[in-house]
């Protein structure tokens, strides 16, 4: 498995972005633009196998607004608002090598969330991959994944409760 960072709209996987699942309204050049972030996990024949959205922000999102926010602040967050995966367990595997790709290339960044939609099967995979629950916005959920190397990424996930935003709707 090889970690591998989009460049750009030249790049060879740039037309993967279309086969987003969950954030399709976002166009390329958005993605890949200043304060935003597209990485990959290739497989060992050099095929995506899962692709992660990130914007950096001055402040956790509650909405796919907030991520491209104008500021002069400084971006302490790293923030996957999308990622989908082409074979199984490569979105995991993404996840777990991200906070030391982070740590040595974001060396600003002190938190990494996601902006999640409300369902159980995103809860569980969250939680499965060692987040936590930042925060429960109306509409979406902020998940957290520790940076620093001691944190687990094999969490239990016995227990799981149904996922409920902020207004009241299970999704």
């Amino acid at each position: 498995m090889t970690f591998y960072v989009m460049t750009g709209p030249q790049d060879p996987w740039y037309p993967a972005l279309a086969d987003d699942p969950i954030r399709l309204e976002i166009p390329g050049a958005r993605r890949l633009g200043p304060g935003a972030d597209v990485v990959l996990l290739l497989t060992p024949d050099g095929q995506p196998g899962a692709i992660l959205c990130l914007a950096y922000t001055a402040t956790l999102p509650a909405a796919v607004e907030d991520l491209w926010a104008p500021t002069d602040a400084e971006r302490p967050y790293a923030v996957g608002y999308t990622i989908w995966s082409y074979q199984r367990g490569y979105g995991r595997a993404l996840l777990q090598r991200l906070p030391a790709w982070l740590r040595t290339t974001r060396p600003t960044v002190t938190r990494l969330v996601t902006l999640s939609p409300c369902t159980d099967v995103v809860q569980h995979f969250h939680l499965g991959n060692g987040a936590t629950i930042a925060r429960q916005n109306e509409t979406s959920i902020n998940y957290e994944y520790p940076l620093d190397p001691t944190g687990n990424p094999n969490a239990d996930v016995t227990g799981i409760r149904e996922t409920r935003c902020r207004d009241g709707m299970s999704r």
